[in-house]
């Protein structure tokens, strides 16, 4: 099997050398392969499957960003994400880190650290093993800091839905922080605790 041309490069940048993505492709590209019998994989074959790819990874996207929400995380990942996303960085300094989780509002310096710990242990941000000083936090998948700042960002009216009161046949616009299209406005944790 021949990569033509500038194909793997395509392909690597959009996965962002993140693994889970670029099985994906890998997936994606193969089972395209299998169904035409060509005996190489072109630009063109990328370009074909990237809806196909853009739709599993924004999937991902939504599944994450459930878990950081479900933990109570969305604050102090999208104040991570603005750190990383703002600066266009491919690292932070840990006292940058705990700089944009006390904006957060997480005021306790053991919350701090719990809280970017939790953040580490869902693989949102990492840190070199064995790393010495001075410490130095990466981004774990950019693409998914993007997103959690999209989600969290505060909104005014949401959708044009409306939420009857009391059957008078009243309505009222709803809304959030967070909420999107996608989603059942009153879906968002956030969004509830705004209202």
């Amino acid at each position: 099997m021949d990569v033509v041309d500038d194909t793997l490069a395509h392909v690597v940048a959009q996965s962002q050398r993140y693994p889970y993505f670029i099985q994906l492709w890998g997936d994606a590209l193969w089972q395209r392969h299998l169904a035409s019998g060509a005996t190489a994989i072109a630009r063109e074959d990328a370009e074909a499957v990237q809806p196909t790819v853009a739709a599993r990874v924004a999937n991902y996207h939504q599944r994450r960003f459930a878990e950081l929400e479900s933990e109570g995380l969305v604050p102090v990942a999208a104040a991570v994400a603005r750190l990383f996303v703002d600066r266009d960085a491919v690292s932070a300094s840990n006292q940058d880190v705990d700089a944009a989780l006390a904006a957060s509002g997480t005021d306790d310096a053991g919350e701090r650290y719990a809280k970017r710990e939790a953040l580490n242990r869902r693989g949102y941000v990492w840190r070199p093993p064995c790393q010495q000083a001075p410490f130095r936090w990466h981004a774990g998948i950019p693409s998914l800091m993007t997103h959690v700042l999209k989600e969290a960002a505060p909104v005014g009216p949401v959708v044009q839905a409306c939420r009857w009161f009391g059957g008078s046949g009243s309505v009222a616009p709803i809304y959030g922080r967070g909420a999107s299209p996608w989603r059942l406005p009153g879906s968002n944790a956030a969004a509830r605790a705004s209202r």
